[in-house]
């Protein structure tokens, strides 16, 4: 009897250990059915920028690992996907593979060496519905190889160029050139000159986007000038007194002022009215309906010369004397011949403008007494009087 129950006993025993063995080889053979992936080879991530600057970007090739998840019939037209928006279009947001993604924990503002964590997201969704078992789906990538950055001066190779006439209302306009390196991400701005002349100072600042300018290679240090004086230079520019006109030039302005006085007065297309009206004045003289018949019997003589500055030009008057005689009487006048804006270009010449269809070359006054003419230019205008 005890036998048979030990025989029973040891039945019982090979049975059990039977259907455990049975248990482990069927789990066994249910994980090696699991397709395993190694979710790092599926990832391709790029560090771009400078140093301290950098941007990460994380690519998951969901073409290839469709593939190799056994879902190449599912994939369709996935197999041009770059993105995951892409991907999503394809899938529909519920389909596991177009939900799973790699993110980093940071992406931006990198330097080199900086250790960025690289997270896959919905991993339970893809072992779940494609039966496989992903590894690496948390791992660390260090930033290597992003260009260095360049310290640089905003105002190294800054230059001041000019636009506009000088004859305009606008005048001049100052334009601030920057390196051609870097100089298009600087925004500068040029004070504006008490008087554009040579030599006069204008103050140059400047705004920027750190971030454009740190993605091109470039950092402007704290302890950079935040604003730098440069003088004008090589611009045309108002003559500042009656001692800026040279010899020649002025001997020019005399040879006009004489033509000038001799075509008004007594030309074939002139009158002598304006000289008429002023004797009337002076003499007390009536002229009859013949008029005065007045001719010119001297040479026209240039006597001084006056100056007057202003805000945008400048006047010069040249005052001349000559004798006239008609059919009541003969006199000295004066006349006054007025130039304005005359110019010192860049070249260092005089300029003067000669047309006397405008009011920068025209006779301003006649009479005959200088004092008079003075008084008005010097005490009514604040003509200067040349020495």
């Amino acid at each position: 009897m005890e036998k048979e129950r030990n025989k029973t006993t040891k039945t019982i025993r090979n049975r059990v250990c039977l259907l455990a063995l049975l248990a482990i080889t069927v789990i066994g053979l249910s994980g090696c059915g699991k397709t395993k992936i190694d979710l790092k080879d599926y990832v391709t991530i790029e560090a771009t920028g400078t140093d301290g600057h950098g941007t990460l970007s994380v690519t998951l090739d969901y073409n290839r690992l469709g593939t190799d998840l056994g879902a190449e019939e599912k994939m369709g037209e996935l197999k041009d996907a770059e993105n995951y928006s892409d991907v999503a279009n394809y899938f529909g947001t519920g389909s596991a593979l177009a939900m799973l993604r790699c993110v980093a924990d940071k992406s931006q503002g990198l330097k080199n060496g900086d250790e960025v964590k690289i997270t896959a997201k919905n991993v339970e969704g893809v072992e779940e519905g494609f039966d496989a078992s992903l590894s690496n789906t948390e791992f660390t990538y260090k930033v290597e190889n992003l260009d260095p950055i360049k310290e640089i001066d905003p105002f190294e190779g800054v230059t001041l160029s000019y636009e506009g006439e000088l004859n305009s209302y606008a005048g001049y306009q100052v334009v601030v050139n920057g390196k051609e390196e870097y100089g298009n991400m600087i925004a500068y701005k040029a004070s504006k000159p008490e008087q554009f002349v040579p030599g006069a100072s204008v103050t140059v600042t400047y705004e920027y986007s750190e971030a454009r300018l740190a993605d091109a290679g470039y950092v402007i240090p704290e302890n950079a000038p935040k604003s730098k004086d440069f003088a004008i230079e090589g611009v045309d520019t108002f003559i500042s007194s009656f001692a800026d006109i040279d010899e020649g030039v002025l001997e020019t302005m005399k040879k006009k002022g004489v033509s000038l006085i001799k075509s008004e007065y007594f030309g074939s297309d002139g009158s002598y009215n304006d000289i008429q009206t002023k004797l009337e004045e002076r003499k007390d003289i009536e002229y009859d309906w013949n008029g005065a018949n007045g001719k010119l019997v001297s040479s026209v003589d240039y006597e001084c010369g006056y100056f007057k500055g202003l805000d945008n030009g400048n006047e010069v008057a040249l005052m001349f004397k000559f004798k006239v005689k008609d059919r009541k009487t003969s006199a000295t006048m004066h006349a006054v011949v007025k130039f304005e804006n005359v110019i010192k270009k860049a070249s260092g010449d005089i300029y003067v403008n000669y047309e006397s269809s405008s009011y920068n070359y025209a006779i301003g006054y006649l009479d005959t007494s200088v004092s008079d003419i003075e008084n008005e230019l010097v005490t009514n205008n604040e003509f200067e009087k040349a020495n």
